[in-house]
């Protein structure tokens, strides 16, 4: 009896050891993952987490210029990206295919989307608006799928929306007060939406991108245009008079 209480002694010590050697930390961070510093960001790529069931915030930062050290990261709800001055890319991100919604305000320095480049579908919506330095969307090249709004506001040199020639699906489309933006390319290949809106941009004059929608959806309560260089109507754009 006391060698088989023996051997039962040392089973279990054994089983205590073993759960103790195979615990390893985990790669799911529970809750909002807040980054406003360099440091912050160090930390995050220490971590090695793929994974945050919650929110990923990157706002106020004065020393993060892309967003390097967040490559493990595969999996969040959604994204706020605000009031970063010296943001000039989003390199970092290229782990995500899709999220929940995704906003990008106040970036003053924020040049180019790339770091997106692997996004293929937005279940909410999509905000881009007052980053006074970005040229175009080149970055979500590979979005396809956006299941709320694409709102794109006061974006002040913004010309044209090229780098989304991928979307093809967008609950609404809405436009408003981009002062240089001038030409809708770049979203030739949209094939279902409820609404177009296009407000207060000084300098837009061209529509000719929106033709081959709406040879296919020629109604003219998906569209609306004011206070912008040009303002056509469904039926201007479908008798090619798409542009002045």
């Amino acid at each position: 009896m006391k060698k088989i209480g023996l051997i039962l002694l040392t089973l279990i010590m054994l089983s205590c050891s073993d759960d103790t050697t195979n615990t390893e930390p985990s790669t799911i961070y529970e809750g909002n993952y807040e980054i406003r510093s360099e440091a912050d960001l160090i930390s995050f790529a220490k971590s090695g987490y793929t994974e945050i069931n919650g929110n990923l915030v990157i706002n106020y930062t004065e020393d993060i210029e892309d967003l390097k050290g967040l490559e493990t990261l595969e999996k969040v709800n959604g994204i706020l990206i605000r009031y970063n001055d010296e943001l000039r890319t989003l390199e970092g991100l290229e782990g995500l295919s899709e999220i929940e919604f995704f906003t990008l305000s106040y970036n003053l320095n924020l040049k180019s989307l790339k770091g997106l480049d692997n996004l293929t579908k937005i279940i909410s919506s999509i905000i881009i608006e007052h980053n006074a330095s970005l040229k175009n969307l080149d970055g979500l090249n590979q979005l396809a799928e956006v299941g709320g709004d694409f709102f794109i506001s006061h974006n002040d040199i913004l010309e044209n929306f090229n780098g989304i020639e991928s979307l093809q699906n967008v609950s609404r489309f809405l436009v408003l007060n981009n002062i240089n933006l001038i030409a809708l390319t770049g979203l030739e290949n949209i094939v279902t939406t409820t609404r177009f809106q296009f407000d207060s941009n000084d300098l837009l004059h061209d529509f000719c991108a929106l033709t081959s929608f709406f040879q296919q959806h020629p109604d003219p309560d998906l569209f609306g245009a004011r206070h912008n260089a040009y303002n056509p109507t469904v039926e201007n754009i479908l008798n090619k008079n798409c542009s002045e």
